[in-house]
């Protein structure tokens, strides 16, 4: 059974090899948009590069090709000669990209980024102020603005839960707040 991982929303194609490697003298343009359509329907089964259902089943080629608007004839052919190419593989009707890993590697690495939290730091907006740092807010109600939280140069997040409600304003026109610690 092929291994489960995750629906992709786009997949990766390398330019230099879709335009002038192997793939252009060993199939036709029909069969390479072919070839283009299996790695997307790849990437939506999410069953790192095999082509098949929720269960790790082969999907019927009449279905396959429906999918994919093509008929069946140009779907066996191209699966066909990506298997003599050692672009696809077949285990049990069930069809796999042979180097999805290789085709997806920058989906891979940027997963664990996706997938890491921001480390957050707490820091009051009487802290922001001494820090010389500027923060920046958004109005909440009235009258009532939040700091917002940010990403330093490091890529830490900064956040705080100090809210600040204006009671005044000086002659030049700056602001006056009132602080309130959350």
């Amino acid at each position: 059974m092929p291994t489960k991982g995750w629906k992709r929303t786009w997949v990766k194609l390398f330019v230099t090899g879709w335009l002038h490697g192997s793939i252009r003298w060993q199939l036709e343009p029909d069969e390479r948009s072919v070839w283009a359509d299996l790695i997307c329907l790849a990437g939506q089964c999410g069953h790192e590069g095999a082509i098949c259902d929720n269960d790790g089943k082969a999907l019927p080629r009449d279905f396959m090709a429906n999918q994919l608007n093509i008929k069946q004839t140009l779907l066996d052919r191209t699966i066909a000669k990506s298997i003599h190419d050692n672009r696809l593989e077949e285990v049990d009707g069930c069809l796999s990209i042979v180097n999805w890993s290789s085709y997806q590697s920058e989906y891979e690495r940027q997963k664990t980024s996706r997938q890491k939290p921001k480390e957050v730091i707490k820091e009051s907006f009487a802290e922001i102020v001494m820090s010389g740092r500027v923060a920046d807010y958004e109005e909440v109600s009235p009258g009532e603005y939040s700091v917002k939280d940010w990403e330093d140069d490091e890529g830490k997040v900064h956040t705080c839960s100090d809210s600040l409600e204006v009671t005044g304003q000086h002659q030049d026109g700056t602001l006056i707040f009132d602080i309130k610690e959350g």
